[in-house]
Formats: C-alpha cells, sequence, structure tokens
C-alpha cells in the first residue's frame, strides 16, 4: 500500500505538469501575442535630440552625455517586452483572485444535494464530448453544439 507521502507527491506532480501544460497551450498563445504585436508594431526610433555641449560629427553624436543616453536606450529596449508581460500577469492574477474569491462566496452558500451533482457532472461530460466530436469535424454533432450568437462574435472582433 502506498503512504501518505507518495500519493501526495504523485498527485502534486500531476497537477502541476497538467496545469503547466494546459497554462503554456492556452495562454502563451495569448501573451505570445500581445508581446509580439507590441514589438513588432513599434515604429522605427528616432534620434535623439542635439544635447548642449555635443557635436555632431556625421550621424554620431560625440559629447559627455552620450554613453548615458546610451545606456538608457538600452534599458528602455530591455524593459519593453517586460510591460505585456507584467501587464498580463497581473490581470490574470487579479481575474483568477476575484473569480476564485466569487465562486467561493457562491459554493458555499449553495449546497447541491448529491443527485443535482450528478445531473450536473453528467451534462457537462456530455457537453465535453459533444465538443470534442464537434473539433474532431463529426458532422453528426455540429447541430447539437450550443454557439454564441452572430453578434457576440462580431462583437469580439471589434
Amino acid at each position: 500500500m502506498a503512504s501518505t507521502l507518495t500519493l501526495f507527491l504523485t498527485s502534486a506532480g500531476t497537477g502541476l505538469l497538467a496545469g503547466g501544460a494546459s497554462c503554456a497551450a492556452v495562454q502563451g498563445g495569448l501573451l505570445a501575442g500581445a508581446v509580439g504585436r507590441r514589438t513588432t508594431g513599434d515604429a522605427p526610433r528616432s534620434r535623439a535630440p542635439r544635447q548642449a555641449g555635443t557635436r555632431q560629427t556625421g550621424t554620431r553624436q560625440v559629447g559627455t552625455r552620450e554613453s548615458s543616453m546610451r545606456q538608457a536606450a538600452t534599458r528602455q529596449r530591455v524593459a519593453e517586452p517586460l510591460a505585456p508581460v507584467g501587464a498580463f500577469l497581473t490581470g490574470k492574477l487579479l481575474s483568477h483572485t476575484l473569480l476564485g474569491a466569487l465562486l467561493g462566496t457562491f459554493g458555499a452558500a449553495l449546497q447541491p444535494s448529491p443527485r443535482t451533482r450528478a445531473v450536473l457532472l453528467i451534462a457537462a461530460g456530455v457537453l465535453m464530448v459533444l465538443f470534442a466530436l464537434d473539433l474532431m469535424g463529426v458532422k453528426a454533432v455540429a447541430r447539437l453544439v450550443p454557439r454564441s450568437p452572430a453578434a457576440f462574435g462580431q462583437l469580439v472582433r471589434r
């Protein structure tokens, strides 16, 4: 018989592996799209205005503030991709926290009977099977799968 520690470590490892893979598959694409759109859509950088006490030689400025301006530009280029990542992770943390608290509140207030829970679980399982069959291209289930209204799709696309 397996020990409690072994069962805990196996279930925790399985949960972390499945959760990490699911998160990477679903939200990794959203994050990559946000970062990619931001970095490819940037306008070309303009040259910095000429500072007092510097002289222009060809295409390069020479002066006492050149190295500090170069360091600031390097810091800005490094920080640019981090802004959408930080915003994405902050939004994800806040939304998951608020929705978890809301669901926890409703879950504590509503205690469905075992029969109601069984019906809800069976209905969710049937819906998942229908969605899977629809994704695989089975034509017979296409009309059984619930779809969002066309107006909602247009609103999301805008």
